[in-house]
């Protein structure tokens, strides 16, 4: 039990044979019936064992404590972890291996169509009858534009049980296409529609939004008389009874959200010109393709998108509308719940990321965290937060990390690289064998697919590991202030190199020395957006490709040096 929270996923705690919790006095108590022997528990171990019933894993009953006690979420693991060690010592608590979850398949990507007008996009985790319901009320309801409609599902659930089924329905819906997307999981994952959409108007809407008859039609209208619009476009969401309407948000915070439900009565008039807004819920949004200004890669989890976009709009010179006709109805009410997890962590840092990337305060963030989940728990996350953002490594739009093998040992030591370079919330790990058997083979194929991820997602740059220099990373400031010095150069490449102490280096002198030329057999390196398509003008696309690719070229730095023009930056901090 010394590493009970390293295997928090992979346990399930049970009463060991034999022991039975007593609550008929108090204090209640746990006894072993066969023993005779017990002893008296609190409140909160008692709490915490109605939940070990063995089908549990310790991760969920923490996730479950905290949402229950939200103000006291940072503290709750360490209660759990700490009362289940102490029952597991004394023998009354059992820990068994959590059982393997069911993974499917992952369905293959759905080609492109025939470029239509409007794409209306929707990304969910396990919501199978959520998709099919919007999809087929859209085929329903809106017969008049089908024709102009392509219907993208991103699935961020891919290896999930509603893969399958949200895969099939391409053989039943035109232009319909499937895209699985499990690299990140959160808000910033409808960037992806906007990415794979061939549409020239995008249509963002939940999974289970109904949209009222004929306002495609007039959308589409809208979309003819403003053919250049640079504007997010929104409408009054129509409440359950069908006569109230929603027309926008209230810049006001309530329950851990910003944004409260505000109605003008300009929009009663559903023939009313389009009036500016504020900020609005992103159940359903449009806008051009070529103006959607994007979530911060940053972001993860759920929340804090709403009030951000809308401000990212107004900052590129577009405008925040409500369209009076475009009503829209959204299933709000879960009762078996979400199969995702929504954590305060989460939201309270995409806030203040999102205030931190517009130039805009964050006083009223923290304080209304401060209120609502408490003081300790707030001042935490906005410590955390605010040592992510100053360490240089934030510069890096995307971090990734490949590993060629899941050995726990080296998954491990690579954790704990980044734990020390203080980017460890920040990096993806890619897995190798999911693009090929063939390490080197796949190594190519996932560069060829982050950096083509980083080009449509107009990233500036992005930073990849590779676990072979794992070792060789310097566990310090080293490499931070290489990357300060870097910001204010005109890179192309930037690698990160380790140079040993007997290394003609001596510390302190300047890091970053650019050149034309120089590449060196690094594993970790960083790509700027100027040189990307560079990269990619001749990089393979499949396995076959991929080997014959191998037998012309070493590997990927000698691709770089000799492929790309542009100016390499190679930083040579000294190892201790």
């Amino acid at each position: 039990m010394d590493n009970l929270s390293i295997d928090n996923a992979l346990l399930r705690p049970q009463l060991a044979e034999g022991w039975v919790v007593d609550t008929s006095q108090e204090p209640a108590c746990i006894k072993n019936t066969r023993a005779g022997q017990g002893f008296e528990i609190n409140e909160i171990t008692l709490m915490i064992l109605k939940l070990c019933d063995g089908s549990q894993s310790v991760e969920s009953i923490i996730e479950s404590l905290g949402a229950r006690f939200p103000e006291a979420e940072s503290e709750i693991a360490d209660d759990v972890e700490g009362a289940l060690r102490n029952l597991n010592e004394a023998g009354a608590l059992a820990l068994l291996p959590a059982q393997p979850l069911e993974l499917f398949n992952i369905p293959e990507k759905t080609p492109k169509h025939r470029k239509r007008k409007l794409c209306i996009g929707m990304a969910t985790y396990d919501d199978y009858d959520g998709v099919y319901f919007t999809l087929q009320a859209i085929r329903l309801y809106h017969p008049e534009v089908l024709d102009d409609l392509e219907f993208l599902v991103v699935d961020n659930h891919p290896d999930g049980p509603c893969a399958k089924s949200l895969k099939r329905l391409e053989r039943s819906v035109p232009a319909y296409r499937y895209i699985p997307f499990n690299m990140v999981r959160g808000t910033a994952v409808r960037d992806v529609i906007f990415r794979e959409a061939s549409a020239e108007y995008v249509m963002c809407i939940d999974s289970h939004v109904f949209i009222e008859a004929g306002v495609l039609k007039r959308l589409l209208d809208y979309f003819d008389a403003h053919p250049r619009t640079k504007d997010l476009l929104q409408g009054p969401l129509l409440n359950d009874d069908m006569r109230n309407i929603f027309t926008h948000f209230s810049p006001k915070w309530s329950v851990g959200m910003y944004g409260t439900w505000s109605r003008d009565s300009r929009a009663d008039d559903i023939d009313h010109e389009a009036f500016d807004i504020p900020m609005q819920g992103l159940g359903l949004f449009a806008c051009a393709r070529r103006a959607w200004p994007g979530f911060n890669p940053r972001f993860s989890g759920f929340g804090g998108e709403e009030g951000y976009i809308h401000e990212k709009f107004r900052q590129a010179g577009g405008r925040t509308l409500c369209l009076p006709f475009l009503r829209w109805l959204h299933r709000f009410n879960r009762p078996m719940g979400v199969p995702y997890s929504v954590k305060w962590d989460d939201r309270v840092r995409n806030y203040l990321i999102g205030r931190d990337e517009l130039g805009l305060g964050a006083d009223d963030v923290i304080e209304h965290f401060a209120e609502h989940i408490g003081e300790k728990n707030t001042q935490r996350i906005v410590a955390t937060v605010t040592a992510e953002i100053e360490n240089p490594f934030y510069y890096f739009d995307a971090i990734y990390c490949l590993v060629a093998s899941d050995d726990m040992q080296t998954l491990a030591e690579m954790q704990a690289v980044f734990v020390a370079l203080e980017v460890s919330s920040r990096v993806i790990v890619i897995h190798l064998s999911d693009y090929s058997d063939e390490e080197n083979v796949a190594r190519i194929l996932a560069y060829r697919e982050l950096i083509s991820l980083a080009k449509e997602n107009a990233s500036e740059n992005l930073l990849i590991f590779d676990e072979v220099s794992a070792p060789d990373i310097i566990m310090g400031s080293a490499y931070k202030n290489a990357i300060t010095e870097l910001k204010q150069l005109e890179w192309s490449v930037f690698y990160l190199e380790a140079q040993r102490a007997d290394a003609p280096v001596k510390h302190g002198e300047a890091l970053l020395k650019l050149t034309e030329t120089e590449a060196p057999d690094a594993h970790c390196f960083a790509l700027h957006s100027r040189i990307l398509a560079q990269c990619l003008a001749n990089l393979p696309v499949n396995e076959e490709d991929a080997g014959r690719w191998l037998e012309a070229t070493d590997d990927f730095a000698a691709y770089i040096s000799e492929n790309v023009s542009g100016r390499f930056a190679p930083a040579y901090p000294l190892l201790k």
